[in-house]
């Protein structure tokens, strides 16, 4: 009897925990498209055509070429490469690009894309709202320092993401004092940043805490009750 009491307990702070990592799922979000065919950082139509399964926020890898096309990349800086002289292996990669994604957007309405752009992210951003017209609404920008944000502001985007990777000499103090001038949608950070305790020093409720990347559901659930993480950045879309 005592042994199917214990069996109890555990299945239901099991199926509590499931429930309390859950409830924002809906928000998670696929970091560079999210894991296809085994391959991390896709930035591909078919990862994010795959994985809208489980999320619509899709954060992608961005930057534009000399002749200013938008290509969906993580390495290396193409800012000094014409779209034709790198055609060849975004096509054999299957990354995305301006007008592929432009189309998918118009086909799939619930799809938001998180914007990662790798060099020139207010040009990347005045861009994306000169190109995608309508569906630049459907963009969430990430700023990476404190003077973006106004900018972003200016070129019309309601919501926008602070992520700390571009600041890894500002102490907590200081990103706090930073972030309470500014009306976030979220915020995003490292495993370390946020075990640093960096929760304890912001207004928590005012804006979505998200941790990168995270490919874990134990991580997941450390980062969530003990250090104040609402959800993730993850490849793997558990």
């Amino acid at each position: 009897m005592k042994k199917k009491y214990l069996i109890s307990l555990v299945l239901i702070i099991i199926i509590f925990f499931i429930l309390y990592l859950d409830n924002n799922k809906n928000l998670r979000v696929a970091h560079a498209g999210g894991q296809f065919e085994g391959k991390t950082y896709p930035n591909s139509i078919q990862s994010i055509s795959f994985n809208t399964q489980y999320t619509k926020y899709f954060e992608l890898d961005f930057q534009l070429t000399k002749d200013r096309r938008l290509v969906c990349l993580h390495h290396p800086n193409v800012s000094n490469n014409y779209f034709h002289e790198i055609k060849d292996e975004i096509f054999k990669n299957n990354y995305c690009y301006d007008k592929i994604l432009k189309d998918f957007l118009k086909k799939n309405k619930e799809v938001i894309i998180i914007t990662d752009f790798k060099s020139d992210n207010i040009e990347g951003l005045s861009f994306i709202k000169d190109y995608f017209n309508q569906e630049s609404s459907r963009f969430i920008p990430q700023i990476y320092y404190e003077n973006e944000y106004q900018k972003a502001k200016d070129l019309g985007f309601d919501k926008i993401i602070f992520t700390f990777y571009r600041m890894s000499n500002h102490s907590n103090e200081q990103i706090s004092k930073i972030i309470k001038q500014m009306d976030l949608f979220a915020i995003t950070m490292d495993p370390a940043r946020l075990r640093s305790g960096i929760i304890k020093k912001i207004d928590k409720n005012s804006f979505f805490v998200y941790v990168y990347t995270v490919n874990s559901f134990l991580r997941f659930l450390q980062y969530k009750i003990f250090f104040g993480a609402d959800e993730i950045y993850t490849d793997t879309l558990f």
